[in-house]
């Protein structure tokens, strides 16, 4: 019986780990041809293993050699199952970190009880971890590690690799320094392998952070206009829909920049970016916490004002201008179109209608004005 106990904690181990396994890799076989595969190889494995294991200097109750026969396993894993060697490596790599790190509190916690032998011991500690924590362990694998497996470039999964291959030599050398706690290299060694896992660790932090600085900077281009600064016309139906949906009322106020387009015909299109420019700056610091300026194309600006009078800022757009255009033209003027939800219209494409039409009209009526004068 004393030697049957080491062989249930092996069979043990191989049930957590193949299972992990299971959940982490799309399958190539069915459920019941992976099973049959899989325990029709683990039959010689585990014969020949304990065989070669048991002869090895050193191989006592506890240092968990038979950890490092779990890797042989990726010969049918690949096989069974879809994706990458790399991938497959990765997933094992990390289940086989776990399993050790439970083998090696269930030792440690076993030294300080004297019933049965240790064998025993060892294997019902473990038993208790994995009852405990093998749910936990399953779920973070598939929420979060097969994610970030996934996600990851393929030239960079090198990277996730190493990281994993470092973190389980750190644990089962750790473990080693004391079951032969005589042994200073294996010290010596478990405190370089934990500089390494740090520096890999940090280098991971680091790529993460640049994917994500990377993500900003794209988010940053997808919602502002790259001339002015405002936020473009997807961001207004973003925000205008959000306000539908909270039925929070607010005003729709379309702007056209008059005569725009003598800006460009009489002093360039670099003169005509300028005085976009410098519009969209004084409209936006006029708005101050009142609404937001977005830019829809060319001249054609839109406000989502929320404050009471929307009527001071259209004022104040239609009798005056930034002090300096940034060019040599002076601000010709805006001709502006109000409507308000939900008087105006209780849907985002009624309100631009109504907008629209009123700022067209307001466009005629100074055309004509002008014409008169």
């Amino acid at each position: 019986m004393e030697n049957l106990w080491p062989l249930l904690a092996v069979i043990q181990h191989l049930l957590v780990n193949l299972s992990t396994v299971h959940i982490c890799l799309k399958k190539r076989k069915t459920t019941k041809e992976i099973i049959l595969t899989l325990a029709a190889f683990s039959v010689p494995v585990l014969l020949i293993g304990e065989a070669i294991l048991s002869s090895l200097p050193g191989y006592i109750p506890g240092n968990g050699y038979f950890v490092l026969v779990g890797f042989i396993y990726l010969l049918p894993i690949h096989r069974l199952y879809i994706g990458s060697l790399a991938q497959k490596f990765i997933i094992v790599c990390a289940s086989w970190t776990y399993s050790l790190s439970v083998y090696s509190l269930s030792y440690h916690i076993s030294l300080f009880t004297d019933f049965m032998t240790l064998s025993a011991r060892i294997f019902i500690v473990q038993a208790i971890f994995f009852l405990l924590t093998d749910i936990i362990y399953k779920r973070f694998m598939r929420k979060y590690f097969v994610f970030v497996m996934r996600s990851i470039a393929p030239n960079e999964q090198s990277l996730l690799k190493n990281t994993c291959i470092l973190a389980f030599l750190l644990i089962y050398t750790t473990h080693l320094s004391f079951v032969f706690f005589d042994q200073i290299l294996l010290r010596v060694a478990a405190t370089v392998l934990m500089f390494f896992h740090v520096i890999y660790s940090y280098k991971m932090i680091r790529r993460i952070i640049k994917s994500l600085c990377n993500l900003r900077e794209l988010e940053g281009q997808i919602k502002y206009d790259a001339l002015t600064n405002l936020l473009n016309r997807s961001c207004f139906n973003r925000d205008a829909y959000a306000l539908l949906r909270n039925k929070t009322p607010f005003h729709l106020i379309f702007i056209d920049l008059d005569n725009f387009k003598s800006v460009n015909d009489t002093l360039g299109h670099l003169a005509g970016d300028e005085y976009l420019k410098s519009f969209s700056q004084w409209a936006s610091d006029g708005l101050g916490n009142q609404g937001i300026l977005y830019r829809l194309a060319g001249d054609e600006f839109v406000c989502i004002y929320k404050g009471r009078n929307p009527e001071t800022f259209i004022r104040q757009i239609a009798t005056s201008g930034p002090p300096d255009t940034g060019c040599k033209f002076a601000f010709q003027g805006a001709s502006t179109g109000l409507a308000s939800y939900p008087k105006d219209g209780m849907n985002l494409e009624h309100l631009i209608a109504c907008a629209d039409h009123n700022m067209y009209k307001n466009k005629q009526k100074k055309q004509y004005v002008k014409q008169l004068s």
